[in-house]
């Protein structure tokens, strides 16, 4: 073989090798875009139930006031017969 040959080999070695790493990494890169979107799900997610259960404690510590409320004027009813 000639050097000539033998160089033009390398290259076409080299140019594969080359295209299997474009294409691993182009594969790497779709895999953390889908984890990146699927965590912005997971954060959106999160927000909502948060926000749900900081409706749920408001609402449940209205209860519990109107509850002492109505506790006090039942109280103070009872004694004022």
């Amino acid at each position: 073989m000639t050097n000539l040959s033998l160089n033009i080999k390398r290259f076409e070695l080299v140019t594969q090798k080359k295209d299997s790493i474009i294409s691993f990494q182009s594969d790497q890169l779709e895999n953390y875009a889908m984890v990146v979107n699927n965590n912005d799900r997971t954060i959106m997610l999160l927000e909502e139930t948060i926000k749900r259960k900081e409706k749920k404690i408001k609402r449940s510590k209205l209860h519990k006031i109107l509850l002492g409320i109505s506790l006090v004027a039942l109280g103070t009813l009872i004694i004022s017969k």
